[in-house]
Parts: structure tokens; sequence; C-alpha cells
């Protein structure tokens, strides 16, 4: 995911630079090239997973502090 962040900020930064910034796609597909695709997709359900579980816990114990509030 990292490469792709990387790859894709020198194609935007490229494209600004020879007034091309409004070709999107070949910036994407610059972004894009030597990454492995299954690999970056991996890597962002990974982080979303740990994302969605990081929440639940934020929310049980925001849960769990109101009820120790109300319960005194």
């Amino acid at each position: 995911m990292e490469k792709i962040k990387t790859n894709f900020e020198k194609a935007i930064e490229e494209g600004i630079t020879k007034g091309t910034i409004s070709d999107n796609q070949e910036s994407l597909m610059v972004a894009l090239d030597g990454v492995d695709l299954e690999q970056a997709f991996e890597e962002l359900e990974n982080s979303l997973e740990k994302y969605r579980l990081e929440s639940q816990r934020k929310f049980r114990d925001s849960e769990q502090q109101l009820m120790d509030i109300f319960v005194i």
C-alpha cells in the first residue's frame, strides 16, 4: 500500500510539473506499476479489520464508562 501511495504521489507531482494533472488514468497506472495488487488488497483488508476491531473496542470502553458514571 505504501508503494502505491508513494508512486501515486510521484505521478501527481510529475503531472503538475508537466501540466498533465488532468490525466488521472495515466497517474493511476504509474502508481500501480510493479505493485502486487493481491497483496495490496490483502493489506487493505487487514487494515480495515484492525480499524473495525479497534472501533468496536473503543465503543465498548465508552459504553462501559457511561454505565460506570450512571451507576455511581
